[in-house]
């Protein structure tokens, strides 16, 4: 067996698998115990050479068909009766040639020819197919993430009702349209990520659309380019109607989250990824979308961006505390790759609390009504995450593994609680 493999295999089964999986696989309660403690430390050749030979049934080969035929017969030869072929990429036309070099395997391994007929029956319908694709746009749409694109519009929408200036057409073009430039931001994010090689198959990551063939690099492209079009020709709508200021704050959306991952700036891959996430999501999109529903600005759309702001930014850099080990492979200079794990720690901390904080300040002085303090009603996820952070902190990474979903969860709490607490005082000043 080539023990090389198993530093891939292990990164990618733990980051998957819970203890009761491994139990079930066959692994003692000592040695699931020794595995997770190189896993917590990051020592993954050590958790993959703790692996069995007779455990290890899991091989990612790659290559021409004929290599991986051979690749498999050598793997027979090494006492695996039945290896079992993995592709690390997934489209349909990958994995057929994966099936291919099994039918050669079996050929070569019963010394006669095998029918190829089956392979055909292996392609999948059309239906089948299309709901392939439209899970791929799924997945590389990070439909999760968009807490935090819908939080800042609906926060400043809540404000212009308080303000008595509601409008829900400008509001739901408003909605639309953040939500389009956040998922043309999150597809260029992935491609440019894979292009960069932080993100491979093993890599801690909510998508692995495009590694695993699922869609491909061009194909995500066009989608990038028509979620930033539409959100473009929305904006030329909100234009028509606010005036040219929406022009500002479009542009500076618009190419905030086209080169978040992209050239010229790729400003994720720095030290300026998190303040500019912080104003981009934060203060630029709430007073945005109050401007677009209302016509004005106000002090109270810009306090109330602050802890949306906030929180937005613990989820990008709660992605970078946790990838920190990749992203230095790769040569990012996050802000967690220059600092180290200690100070990453303290400014996540900071980032959620600060959030709180922030709201508390702004009711006392009076530019939020007390109402927006229902928010407070998320502080239980507020405490799971100081739990977990203090946990990854301690060298249990798998404690933030979830943290930018779990993140997100936290501001969507936080954010629909205030958005309720603000239409109720709306309510109350009738």
């Amino acid at each position: 067996l080539n023990r090389a493999k198993r530093e891939p295999f292990v990164i990618y089964m733990m980051s998957i698998l819970s203890d009761v999986t491994l139990k079930r696989a066959g692994f003692e309660t000592a040695l699931r115990d020794q595995i997770a403690a190189a896993w917590r430390k990051e020592d993954f050749t050590t958790a993959g050479n703790l692996i069995p030979d007779e455990l290890l049934d899991a091989f990612i080969v790659c290559g021409t068909r004929q290599e991986v035929a051979n690749r498999a017969w050598e793997y027979h030869e090494a006492g695996m009766s039945l290896p079992l072929l993995q592709p690390v990429v997934q489209n349909e036309e990958q994995t057929m040639a994966v099936l291919d070099a099994a039918v050669e395997y079996g050929t070569a391994a019963a010394g006669g020819v095998t029918s190829r007929t089956a392979l055909g029956e292996q392609k999948k319908s059309g239906l089948a197919a299309l709901r392939d694709r439209l899970g791929a746009y799924y997945e590389i749409a990070r439909p999760f993430s968009f807490t935090a694109s819908t939080v800042p519009v609906a926060v400043g929408g809540a404000l212009a009702a308080v303000e008595g200036l509601f409008d829900w057409t400008l509001f739901l073009v408003a909605l639309v349209a953040s939500v389009l430039l956040h998922i043309g931001t999150n597809v260029t994010n992935e491609i440019y990520d894979v292009r960069k090689g932080v993100d491979t198959i093993v890599s801690p990551r909510a998508s692995h659309a495009i590694v695993k063939g699922r869609i491909g690099d061009r194909e995500a492209q066009v989608l990038s380019i028509v979620a930033f079009a539409a959100a473009f020709a929305l904006g030329v709508y909100l234009v028509s109607v606010r005036g040219w200021p929406i022009v500002a704050l479009g542009l500076a959306g618009l190419i905030g989250g086209y080169t978040y991952t992209a050239p010229p700036f790729q400003y994720k891959f720095s030290s300026f990824g998190i303040p500019l996430v912080f104003l981009l999501m934060g203060p630029l999109m709430v007073v945005g979308a109050f401007y677009a529903i209302t016509g004005t600005f106000h002090w109270s759309a810009l306090a109330v961006s602050v802890p949306v702001g906030f929180l937005v930014a613990a989820i990008l850099h709660g992605n970078e505390w946790r990838d920190i080990s990749e992203d230095a492979r790769a040569g990012a200079r996050t802000f967690s790759v220059r600092a180290g794990r200690e100070a990453a720690h303290w400014l996540y901390i900071s980032l959620v609390v600060g959030a709180y904080l922030a709201l508390t300040v702004a009711v006392v002085v009076g530019l939020l009504p007390t109402w927006s303090l229902l928010a407070m009603l998320s502080l239980p996820l507020l405490v799971r995450q100081i739990r977990s952070a203090e946990f990854g902190a301690s060298g249990q990474q798998r404690a933030i593994a979830m943290i930018d979903l779990q993140t997100a969860q936290l501001h969507a709490a936080f954010g629909y609680l205030m958005v309720v607490g603000l239409l109720v005082a709306a309510l109350a000043a009738r």
